[in-house]
Formats: structure tokens, sequence, C-alpha cells
């Protein structure tokens, strides 16, 4: 056998087999589904090739790890942000441990700090080619994220909390999204209070709920006729710290400040009463604040915080749920479903 070359990858094997990427690497992680005669003209390749040494043990044999990748986009380590907010990091990752641990698999989790370091593709890729994961979980990353998309292609199993599939529909793509009615409804539900100065903080527009939950806020104020001002339009990219510097400096501005505020989550909803507070102004008598996602500690804010439910339990556990079941059994046709939201009034709005 050859000596294996670092030059040597997976579209060479695929060119010297002619059969696709996405077939090697099925041949690689789930054999079973791949004809004899397929399989073996890939595997003649790998050993050809010299490919071999990279994989582990348990590909070649056909055998299967029973460990997914749980890879989730967070703040900078040196910051508390993920502290301050248990329920998008904490939360996140018991709903998604247990869940598996349960179905009888394995989690290796990976925190990723910083998206644009060009370690973290060559790190994800290494846990699937030497076969430490059968498939990933992806949570908080950007749409078109190249590791994501590498891995789509080359035919693994990955699942994706909160993402746009109008365009991508590979079965081996496994979604999970929020639906687009809270942007829409957090307007609607302000105007009957008789808001009509309405303004909103909210997250990362490379993330797909980023996105709708701001489109849908733009649609429901012109569906009312409302004036969007650009100076109550904030964007924190879903981070804390952002939201009370930027919900300061509005009220420091001097400039006319809107009766209400839609925040993209309650973390967020929490950061806006703190720095309205701060700056000497009672929620909700003087601004009223909306959150989304009903986290835990939203009934135990002051005031506690009129929000909108989304069962982001059930979504992470049907999640991993279509994933481990990918794993057994490949499906023709994607899967991917849409949670809606739900109204929970507290304290944090009041009629005008």
């Amino acid at each position: 056998m050859p000596a294996a070359s670092n030059s040597v990858d997976s579209f060479r094997v695929a060119r010297a087999a002619g059969v696709s990427r996405s077939t090697v690497s099925r041949v690689l992680s789930r054999p079973e589904v791949v004809r004899p005669e397929t399989r073996e003209r890939v595997m003649d390749a790998i050993r050809h090739l010299g490919y071999t040494p990279k994989l582990s043990g348990q590909l070649l044999t056909g055998k299967k790890s029973n460990t997914i990748g749980l890879f989730i986009s967070t703040g900078s380590p040196t910051s508390t942000q993920d502290l301050q907010d248990p329920h998008d990091l904490d939360y996140i990752l018991r709903c998604l441990l247990s869940r598996a641990s349960l179905r009888g698999f394995h989690t290796l989790v990976t925190l990723v700090f910083d998206i644009e370091d060009p370690k973290v593709d060559s790190k994800v890729a290494s846990m699937f080619q030497q076969g430490r994961v059968e498939a990933g979980i992806f949570v908080g990353f950007p749409e078109e994220y190249p590791s994501i998309e590498r891995l789509v292609d080359e035919g693994y199993c990955i699942g994706i909390f909160d993402t746009d599939v109008e365009t991508k529909r590979e079965p081996n793509r496994i979604v999970t999204n929020f639906d687009s009615s809270v942007g829409e409804s957090a307007v609607d539900y302000l105007v009957s209070l008789g808001h009509t100065r309405i303004g909103a903080v909210h997250g990362d527009l490379r993330r797909f709920n980023g996105r709708q939950k701001h489109d849908a806020f733009l649609r429901s104020m012109e569906k009312h006729g409302l004036p969007v001002r650009d100076e109550w339009m904030l964007n924190c990219s879903f981070r804390m710290d952002l939201a009370r510097d930027q919900v300061r400096g509005l009220v420091r501005s001097g400039a006319e400040l809107p009766t209400a505020i839609f925040a993209t989550n309650d973390s967020i909803a929490l950061a806006t009463v703190e720095a309205l507070e701060h700056e000497g102004l009672k929620v909700p008598e003087d601004v009223s604040v909306l959150g989304a996602d009903d986290s835990f500690l939203s009934r135990f804010f002051n005031p506690a915080l009129t929000t909108f439910r989304i069962d982001i339990k059930e979504m992470l556990e049907v999640l991993t749920d279509q994933v481990i079941a990918y794993t057994s059994s490949p499906f023709e046709s994607q899967f991917s479903k849409s949670w809606g939201a739900v109204l929970v009034e507290r304290a944090s709005c009041r009629r005008l």
C-alpha cells in the first residue's frame, strides 16, 4: 500500500473510483447503504491512494461510534455573556445531551468562540473524517457556514437548529426552525395596546431567526402604517452587552423615545430593561418591553416579562431524534419542521 500523503483527500478518492465525493463519505460512514460493487470500488481506491491511514478502524470495518458532535457557536471565552444567559447555552446543552444519552448516543461538545478562525474548520472536519462522530448538530451558526456546507456536501448527516431550507433540501440536512410569526405578532400585540412609536433590538442578521424576526417586524410595521425610525432600530447580534450599550446610547442621545421596544429574545429584553432603568426610566410606565422565547427567568424579572413562549426543548429534542434516526436509516427526503409561538402576558407592557 502506498504511504499516506497529505495531498490525498476524498476528492482524489472519488475521481479514482468514478463516484461522487458524497458517495465516498457514505462508504466510510455508512457502508451498508452503498451497493456492494460501488463500495468495493471506493475501498480499492482508498487502499491504492493510501487514504486508509487517515481513517479510524471503526470506519473501515463499518462499525458505528454511536457518537454525535454538538457544535455551539457562542461568545468570546473572556466574556461573561454565556453566564448571563443560561437559557441560551446551559439549557441547550442539557436538552441535547440528555436526549442523545436517552437514545444511547454519546455526545462530543465543541464550543466555537470565533467562527472566523480557520482552525475551527479543520478541527470540525477531522472529527468526521477520523470517525470520532457519526453526525453533527450545529447551533448558533450563520447561514452558509463553510464547514456545514462542506460536511453536507460530503454526505454526512448534519442537524441544524435555525436555518433557511428554501433552497437547500438535501436529505442529510436536518432542520428545526422558529416560524416567521414572532416579529409580526410582536408589533400586532403592541399596536393592540395603543402603541404607535415602536422600536426594536434585533439579533444577528446573519442567523436565520435573527433575520426572520427583523423582516417580520418590518412587514407588520408597514401593515399598520407605522414609521420605522432608524434610531429606534438597534442591532445587538444577540449580545446583552451590546444591547445595553445601544439602549443607553439611544436614551442619552436626547432623541424622542419609542413607547415600546420589541427585543429579539428574553435575554436581550432583560438587558433592555436594565439599560432603561439605569438611565432613570421605568418599565412599563415610560417604555414597554416585549421579549421572545419565554426563558425560565422571564417570570422572575422585575417587572415580569411579557414574551412569546416557544418550545425550544421540543425543537432540540426532535432535532436530536431525527439526526440519530438518520444514522440508522438515511432519509430519502429532508426532514424540516418549524415551531410557532404563544403570547404570555405579564407586567412589562402596558396599555396607553
